[in-house]
């Protein structure tokens, strides 16, 4: 065998599956106090697999040297590829594109359009940078800064957080060897976390002003709206539209009001707005933000809307003492 792909399943108690688990085979659902995966396990996998000529060359995936998945480091390395068939995403020229879902609406688009397309999109240099980023840190070889930088035309010192890094290399967590930076064994099982650190909040909120600057040049979403209170700009919205399985939606790409006029109800006329302007013109109104981010949950909940969905991002907190 020259290539192995690691995955884990864990098998809930109150399930059929967990009822007819042999108790020799315990070892496959082996919890911690807390009911959940011992995190070693991984660890224990990547040194057995090392060990058998197999290493890991990324987060879960095991080949002998010179047998690596040619087609999986072509996008782990931010590399354009094409996506083809129903449900397939494409980086391409700077472009990120998706395909229809269901076979039949991808089908329907081919008739109608000549292609599969649901939706397609220019990504500004930061963001894909980001993308880069999240992508090339799974590789044990690590991203290359300099020639990420160069190749986006970015400064290197944008696209990662020194401090964090530095801190985390303490840790055993991360490393770098010139320009270039990756994550140990030992962080990999922590990758997520590990991911939100380094990845300077500086860049995500520069990638917020170029996505508005791209809705200003007619390169992303349908329409800017900018909110006026008290004859002066107080915030805008940023609404872009799609369809997703035949299910015809808008939604609410960015929305901000100025700090010194937040309280005073504008946000909620802009929700009132947003749903008179776009509720015939579609099947569903959507909105997207952090569960943490409280004041914006009560916001949307307020008006009516309702969770439809949840993902979560583990972070990793140091105590003072590690720093």
């Amino acid at each position: 065998m020259d290539v192995l792909l690691v995955g884990f399943v864990e098998v809930a108690s109150a399930t059929l599956v967990a009822q007819l688990q042999h108790p020799a085979d315990s070892a496959i659902v082996a919890t911690d106090a807390r009911g959940k995966p011992p995190p070693h396990r991984r660890m224990g996998v990547r040194e057995r697999t090392e060990a058998a000529g197999l290493p890991a060359y990324e987060v879960s995936n095991h080949a002998r040297p010179g047998e690596e998945s040619r087609h999986n480091l072509t996008y782990w390395r931010y590399q354009d590829y094409i996506g083809i068939g129903p449900g397939a995403h494409g980086r391409r020229g700077g472009m990120a594109t998706t395909r229809h879902k269901k076979p039949e609406n991808f089908l329907e688009a081919v008739a109608r359009n000549g292609h599969g397309l649901a939706a397609e999109r220019a990504l500004v240099p930061r963001e894909q940078g980001a993308e880069a980023l999240l992508m090339g840190l799974r590789l044990r070889e690590g991203v290359d800064l300099a020639e990420l930088a160069q190749r986006l035309g970015l400064p290197a010192a944008d696209l990662i957080d020194r401090g964090r890094l530095a801190l985390h290399e303490k840790l055993g967590l991360a490393w770098s060897e010139g320009e270039r930076i990756g994550v140990t064994a030992q962080g990999m099982p922590v990758l997520d976390a590990l991911l939100s650190e380094l990845v300077p909040d500086a860049l995500a909120n520069r990638i917020k002003r170029e996505w508005v600057a791209s809705y200003l040049a007619n390169r992303r979403g349908e329409c800017l709206w900018t909110v006026r209170s008290e004859g002066r700009i107080a915030g805008f919205l940023a609404v872009t539209g799609g369809e997703d399985d035949g299910v015809r939606h808008k939604t609410i790409d960015l929305v901000a009001i100025a700090p010194e006029l937040q309280g005073r109800g504008i946000g909620r006329a802009v929700m009132r707005f947003f749903f008179r302007h776009y509720a015939g013109a579609c099947d569903r109104l959507r909105v997207g933000t952090q569960v943490a981010n409280v004041p914006s949950m009560r916001l949307y909940e307020g008006v009516g809307m309702r969770i439809e969905r949840a993902q979560y991002v583990l972070h990793l907190h140091v105590p003072e003492s590690a720093a």
